[in-house]
């Protein structure tokens, strides 16, 4: 039986708690709050959730099972295809859109670019370990230079001259300070630190130069 995902939303935007829903439903609470997890994440209105149908819903969701229909022929092109976009994300200007934009050109008729992403998601998950790492206010900052190299114009000359992007993040309020420096030495990387501190208008209890994951 697949599970009612349009009743646990009903119930879930009406306030009940998980362990009401649970109750009410005979659903176990952890299924309940990776449902939930999913559909906060997708920032996407509940009535229009509402309006989809229950194939779709299960699809999105991630429900199906092997006892229940493989899915429409929309679905099975996707997951036969999704591997080969997540190996290609990791490429040095893949973007989730790009890739979107390439698997629109095939199906025009294909899934919108925020179902893509969801399933897209929905397989690094399942495949790819993740850790979940809480973050203190103020305890540190993460430093780091990201990405390729980039070019500012000489006012004088008009000649490209080419810098490296200083970033900086406080975990905990994902707040961001990007620098263009001359070079990554020592001395650029300590004069970019303290105008992040400026920015931020404060000091971190310490910082950590490994900014994995930073594209601009």
């Amino acid at each position: 039986m697949k599970i009612r995902i349009k009743h646990i939303l009903r119930c879930y935007q009406s306030g009940m708690s998980i362990r009401s829903i649970s109750s009410s439903l005979l659903i176990s609470r952890n299924t309940l709050k990776r449902y939930i997890r999913i559909y906060e994440d997708m920032g996407i209105e509940l009535e229009r959730l509402l309006k989809m149908d229950e194939q779709h819903l299960h699809e999105l969701f991630g429900t199906e099972t092997d006892n229940e229909p493989s899915g429409s022929a929309e679905y099975k092109y996707l997951q036969e295809r999704i591997s080969e976009y997540i190996k290609r994300l990791k490429a040095r200007g893949t973007t989730r859109r790009s890739l979107h934009e390439e698997y629109l050109r095939d199906r025009p008729q294909g899934y919108s670019y925020c179902s893509f992403c969801l399933y897209l998601r929905r397989e690094k998950e399942v495949k790819v370990p993740v850790g979940r790492i809480d973050h203190i206010a103020g305890d540190q900052m993460y430093v780091d230079f990201a990405g390729d190299k980039l070019y500012i114009a000489d006012r004088n000359t008009g000649d490209k001259v080419p810098v490296e992007v200083f970033a900086a993040i406080l975990p905990c309020s994902q707040i961001t300070y990007y620098e263009a420096v001359p070079s990554q030495k020592k001395e650029y990387l300590i004069q970019a630190c303290k105008n992040a501190f400026h920015y931020f208008g404060g000091v971190p209890n310490r910082l950590s130069r490994n900014l994995v994951g930073i594209r601009i």
